[in-house]
């Protein structure tokens, strides 16, 4: 079984991905492998975009953790996407073109 198959979405996932940035269900399926090996963790991010993810991780206890891509950040529990936000534009400016930058 490959690692990215072993990635689930919930319910309210689902929800914000619609409401928030017009993501239809098929479009998050595709798009959850890319972000979650791609998007970047608290450790890689900078200034006030670092300080915002651990106050949001708190926000979901400490089995959850956040992925940054594009202007996005993913939740995840237990290797599921719980919920997402777009970033506020205060953010927009911690973040790095590409991880491998």
């Amino acid at each position: 079984m490959r690692y990215e198959s072993q990635l689930k979405i919930t319910k309210h996932a689902y929800k914000r991905a619609k409401e928030r940035l017009g993501w239809s269900r098929k479009a998050l399926d595709r798009m959850l492998s890319i972000i979650h090996e791609y998007g970047f963790t608290r450790h890689e991010a900078k200034g006030e975009l670092k300080k915002y993810m651990l106050k949001q991780r708190r926000k979901y206890k400490s089995k959850a953790y956040a992925r940054v891509y594009g202007e996005v950040i993913y939740f995840f529990r237990d290797r599921s996407l719980i919920t997402l936000y777009r970033l506020d534009n205060e953010y927009i400016k911690y973040l790095v073109i590409s991880k491998a930058a």
